[in-house]
């Protein structure tokens, strides 16, 4: 099972650069914005100064538009037609609306909340407008030596609780001894929390897996016909539960077999 990396919440993957350059205060973007892009951000942030701008494309061309207003700095996603698709700014404990502050502070115990964002979704896949924004937390906390990202909704639903790696690639050497185990096989804590989540889907494997010197449980379990990852620690915590991405799985299928044929070479 691989870790997925996904930068705006499953809406759009940018991968691609287009000739674009950054603009700060008057200067001008050599591919200048659209009308309409530029009067949906004037819409939304009224008195904003664009510090930068660029367009990417993967199928889909997007402007990612970092700009300040009053002093604080907002990154906002926009399609060319003046779609707003997200936007990203932080945010402090004192600002957050009371069911989040007191789902963060419950999952954090004792331990010190770093640093909070705030994501507005208004957009998703294909670029439909929602009828409601979707805001969600996501905040970086340190419980017992370990960086630990929390993910809550606005009416104070942990949406995820994952543990963040400082080296990647060390995970990555680490994640090459996983090893499969039945339910049957795991500490009694760890099964009770996979059942817990699973509910009544079907678990297809669990695997033992080493990251950055923590062992963890990962489960596949189908849920209401999707493909669930649930990551659980050894002492029975849930770190994460997420919906597998298919087309992620099959990209990361394929950089396996471009390794295999390396060696080979």
């Amino acid at each position: 099972m691989k870790r997925k990396h996904l930068r705006l919440a499953g809406i759009v993957v940018l991968i691609g650069m287009m000739a674009c350059v950054l603009a700060y205060g008057d200067k001008q973007c050599k591919a200048s914005l659209p009308d309409a892009v530029k009067a949906a951000l004037n819409e939304l942030y009224p008195q904003a100064a664009i510090e930068e701008a660029k367009a990417e494309k993967e199928g889909l061309k997007v402007y990612e538009i970092t700009l300040k207003q009053n002093g604080q700095e907002f990154e906002v996603t926009v399609a060319p037609d003046g779609t707003i698709v997200e936007t990203e700014s932080e945010v402090s404990l004192a600002d957050l609306p009371d069911a989040v502050k007191t789902a963060l502070n419950l999952a954090a115990g004792s331990s010190e909340v770093k640093e909070i964002s705030q994501e507005v979704t208004y957009a998703v896949v294909e670029l439909l407008a929602l009828d409601k924004p979707q805001t969600t937390y996501e905040a970086e906390v340190t419980i017992n030596g370990k960086k630990i990202d929390i993910k809550v909704s606005a009416d104070g639903t942990i949406l995820s609780k994952e543990v963040k790696c400082d080296h990647e690639d060390k995970a990555d050497d680490d994640n090459e001894d996983e090893e499969l185990v039945s339910i049957d096989q795991v500490p009694a804590a760890v099964k009770a929390t996979i059942l817990a989540e699973a509910g009544t889907g079907t678990i297809k494997e669990i695997e033992i897996e080493n990251e950055d010197g923590q062992t963890i449980y990962d489960a596949d379990v189908i849920i209401d016909g999707q493909e669930v990852e649930i990551k659980v620690s050894a002492d029975g915590i849930l770190l994460s539960k997420k919906v597998e991405d298919d087309d992620e799985d099959e990209a990361d299928e394929d950089d396996d077999d471009d390794e295999d044929e390396d060696e080979d070479d």
